[in-house]
């Protein structure tokens, strides 16, 4: 099973936490790492991680459209774990901890992510279930929008 990770780092400061977890990851893996326009982080990919594909994009909608300019570099993998760094506010710093802890924080965990895709060929997305949430229990702001 081919595997890689989509990173967007947005928040370059954020690098040597994503860094760790991601040397920490036991079998080959694509790394896909999405970096602002202007960036010139690209060396501190490379001194870690030399065959990472970089890209230079712009941050529109967030993460998504970095990851959807990507797909198509994607496409010969089995399965993709998609991250991004987020704000370092209190209220940020855990959750984007607890996702990425729960996605990639150790080896057990990411192989049975990687395990239920190679035995589940109908799977198209999973990810820690403390995370999940679904629409109308979790509209939080938008409910006036809406």
């Amino acid at each position: 099973m081919r595997f890689a990770v989509v990173l967007h780092l947005y928040y370059e400061d954020q690098w040597p936490e994503f860094a760790t977890v991601l040397e920490a990851i036991p079998d080959p893996f694509g790394l896909f790492v999405s970096l602002s326009p202007h960036s010139d982080f690209e060396g501190e990919i490379r001194r870690i991680f030399p065959d990472a594909f970089v890209s230079r994009l712009p941050n529109v909608g967030r993460d998504i459209a970095p990851f959807l300019e990507l797909l198509p570099s994607l496409q010969g993998f089995d399965a993709v774990c998609k991250v991004h760094t987020k704000r370092s506010e209190p209220g940020h710093i855990g959750w984007r901890r607890s996702l990425v802890d729960g996605l990639l924080g150790s080896a057990d965990t990411v192989r049975a992510y990687v395990d239920a895709f190679a035995q589940e060929p109908e799977l198209v997305l999973a990810g820690p279930a403390m995370n999940y949430v679904d629409g109308e229990a979790h509209i939080y702001h938008s409910r006036r929008a809406l």
